[in-house]
């Protein structure tokens, strides 16, 4: 674990999910972050964390971080829906500079920009504007069979744009 001796741990096959409607996403500004410690490559996609609207069947509504596969060069990504609109944000880390080592990771959006951060530093900014209609779930380590294999540690949903410009990682609890 990064902090307090215990975290979540996706062996490529277990995922967890929340209550469907847990999380109410607004039009408004929001942060989603969480440490991640990446320990397999795996083939294809594999989603590390998704805040989506499941229970429609189509995922319209959803806010994802996720591993690429080799097709965008293995790419952390982020990727935020609501509709029609898309939005995908490419990183210049991959699966192997986050390979065996603690990442904080964190998608902001704050007015209508949304940020991607590695390890505090700012890595793509959209001005994209993507709006949500419903409530979402949580999904933490896969997403219709793309698995993540690693750890997830000190997962925080917001619903303030917590960081605009580079910062510093919290270094404990």
């Amino acid at each position: 674990s990064k902090f307090g001796g215990s975290s979540a741990y996706f062996d490529g096959t277990t995922s967890l999910s929340s209550a469907t409607d847990a999380f109410p996403i607004p039009t408004g500004d929001f942060t989603l972050e969480f440490w991640a410690y990446y320990t397999g490559i795996g083939s294809g996609y594999e989603y590390v964390s998704m805040l989506a609207n499941i229970a429609e069947g189509t995922l319209s509504d959803r806010i994802a971080i996720r591993l690429a596969d080799a097709g965008f060069g293995s790419e952390l990504q982020g990727e935020t829906k609501g509709g029609s609109s898309l939005n995908l944000l490419r990183s210049s880390q991959n699966k192997t500079t986050l390979l065996n080592r603690w990442a904080a990771i964190a998608i902001v959006r704050s007015g209508g920009t949304t940020y991607l951060y590695v390890d505090g530093v700012l890595e793509v900014i959209s001005t994209t504007v993507v709006n949500y209609a419903n409530s979402m779930t949580l999904l933490l380590g896969a997403y219709l069979g793309f698995n993540y294999i690693g750890y997830i540690d000190e997962l925080r949903i917001s619903d303030v744009a917590r960081y605009t410009s580079n910062y510093t990682p919290q270094t404990a609890p």
